[in-house]
């Protein structure tokens, strides 16, 4: 839930133009600024929300920038400043367009209510957003509405939920997925700095959670609460697909009516949002995701926005240039999902699509340990099963399907830590029902073995009486001879 005050919101409104001297490549909006800087040799993103009034001019941007920032190998620094969110949409754009290596389908499921059970929301454009997880294909509102599930978090948090669904799906694989494959230099996740400052929430949130789910970036928090030091935070807070004011105005709702008077807006989290289809009970609303990093850039300024200024600009740069030379060599032990990526592991895996790195050791350095992390486009990796499974939802249906018996991980590798106990006793059942196979198999070919046998201590035992039988017959017909011979005598 987000609570603001209205008329304080208005009084702290950007003025973006006058922030600095700093020409930036690209912009839309004031919404989200670009820029190459040869003299430093970085590639600068700033963003501030998804919430666009232009949808097109903001994806024509965000295009623009990626194709100038390939047209470099240098590194990806982006701020994530104070973002409140807006089109989910626009957030898993730039988070795979950011780090193309990732592939990702986003999981919501609505929460029940008055609100979501009203069909003024959710009208056709609306809903070609929203896609069935098993298949991808756009839902109907009451295939939407159909049915919901009792979800119970723990620490006494219920809740009421719709099926899942996938948010964006084949829409957006459509719009993303030639743009990745023309790209020549993508990024390595250790090669990207993200800011972000723990006050960003909703969409916002969602892209940072993501990312350190997926490893795609090394984030990094800044501008703390005064006194904070370095003690890890969150990358992003409410991470949820809000119901915004302006929604709730259109409903006779008494508290909100109250909250009004007061000069106060109330959004409320209208849809959670899942790492997994199958993992409901840990939406990223009640996940904490550490950063990696923490700096204190701004520990003299009040304005957060400083990095469009020159001053702000050159704290942020240096700071990422120092990072960037330390995840060279060291890393964060406590990110398992953080990997450096290397061509020289693609060899240790069962198949060609699959792809990944070196883990960090518990000391903080780079081990030889090669991990899968990403696949070909047409895959998604999950990291539940720890492999390359199709996706659905994508636009480039691979040649030929991943088999489940012969994709495994290297043999190198460790089970990861949050394999529900659902899925080992679904492997214990598999490995029972292979063993048994192979006991009937093992069965079958002993008594092949005995008939083979049989066979051919039968076929001696016949030739040999055989052979005797003509013995005789000989020694017969000599005997006959011989006493021919003396009777003649």
């Amino acid at each position: 839930m987000k609570i603001k005050k209205m008329k304080k919101l208005k009084e702290e409104k950007v003025n973006y133009s006058s922030l600095g001297s700093i020409n930036w490549d690209y912009d839309s909006d004031s919404s989200i600024f670009c820029k190459v800087d040869e003299a430093k040799k970085v590639n600068i993103y700033v963003l501030n929300n998804f919430n666009i009034k232009e949808s097109s001019r903001y994806i024509k941007t965000v295009k623009s920038c990626v194709e100038r920032f390939d047209n470099n190998t240098y590194p990806i620094i982006f701020a994530n400043i104070f973002n409140q969110g807006g089109l989910i949409y626009m957030a898993q754009l730039i988070l795979e367009l950011l780090s193309p290596r990732i592939a990702l389908n986003i999981y919501g499921a609505f929460r029940d209510s008055d609100i979501f059970k009203d069909n003024k929301i959710f009208n056709d454009e609306i809903l070609s957003s929203f896609s069935d997880s098993k298949n991808c294909e756009v839902l109907n509102y009451e295939k939407l509405i159909n049915k919901t599930n009792k979800v119970d978090y723990g620490n006494q948090i219920k809740d009421t939920l719709s099926d899942v669904v996938i948010f964006n799906g084949k829409k957006f694989k459509k719009e993303v997925e030639p743009i990745k494959k023309k790209l020549k230099n993508p990024r390595k996740p250790t090669d990207i700095i993200v800011f972000t400052d723990g006050f960003t929430f909703s969409a916002g949130a969602v892209m940072m959670k993501f990312l350190q789910y997926y490893g795609a970036a090394i984030t990094v928090g800044y501008f703390p609460y005064p006194n904070l030091g370095n003690i890890p935070f969150d990358s992003g807070s409410s991470a949820s697909a809000l119901f915004s004011y302006k929604i709730l105005q259109s409903f006779n709702i008494e508290e909100y009516k109250k909250l009004e008077k007061l000069n106060l807006y109330l959004s409320v989290p209208g849809a959670q949002i899942f790492y997994n289809k199958n993992d409901v009970n840990h939406p990223l609303e009640y996940e904490v995701t550490p950063v990696d990093e923490i700096v204190e850039i701004y520990p003299k300024y009040e304005n957060a926005y400083n990095i469009l200024n020159d001053e702000g600009y050159e704290s942020f740069v240096n700071e990422s240039l120092k990072i960037i030379e330390k995840y060279k060599n060291r890393c964060n032990p406590k990110n398992n999902k953080l990997l450096l990526l290397t061509s020289d592991c693609d060899g240790k895996f069962r198949n060609n699509y699959t792809h990944g790195g070196y883990k960090c050791n518990e000391d903080g350095t780079w081990s030889q340990e090669c991990v899968p992390s990403y696949c070909d486009i047409g895959f998604i990796f999950d990291h539940t099963k720890h492999k390359c499974v199709i996706d659905i939802c994508s636009d480039s249906k691979p040649q030929f399907d991943p088999d489940p018996e012969n994709e495994t991980n290297p043999e190198n590798e460790t089970k990861p830590e949050n394999e529900t106990n659902e899925e080992s006793d679904h492997e214990s059942e598999e490995t029972s029902i292979f063993s048994f196979k192979n006991s009937v198999f093992l069965i079958l070919f002993i008594v092949f073995c005995l008939i083979i046998i049989s066979l051919i201590v039968t076929i001696i035992v016949c030739i040999r009486i055989k052979r005797r039988n003509i013995n005789k017959e000989i020694n017969s017909i000599d005997d006959m001879n011989l006493d021919e011979k003396m009777n003649t005598h």
